[in-house]
């Protein structure tokens, strides 16, 4: 499933919509992908990997219909979001 962190966004929801990858398979993928590239790119500041998993096999659970459904996204760290910390990459915040 490596070729998965590869793909297009919709490359990806057309396998997951066809039954070919859950969004579990595309959750470790993408966690996969950051593990090898980011101490080299340094784009994330905090990766919860736990709660990405556990998101994930929820999704896997139910079929959805939604246009990014199973679909990994990273969020930047300066949107609020409930459970995850938010330094806009500032040490005063």
């Amino acid at each position: 499933m490596s070729d998965l962190g590869t793909l297009t966004i919709a490359g990806l929801r057309r396998r997951i919509a066809a039954g070919e990858v859950t969004p579990l398979d595309a959750a470790d993928a993408a966690l996969e992908r950051i593990e090898a590239r980011d101490g080299e790119v340094h784009a994330f500041l905090h990766v919860d990997h736990e709660r990405v998993r556990e998101r994930a096999k929820q999704l896997s659970a139910h079929e959805g219909n939604g246009a990014l459904h199973g679909v990994p996204v990273a969020i930047k760290d300066n949107m609020c979001l409930r459970g995850t910390p938010t330094t806009c990459a500032s040490k005063i915040l």
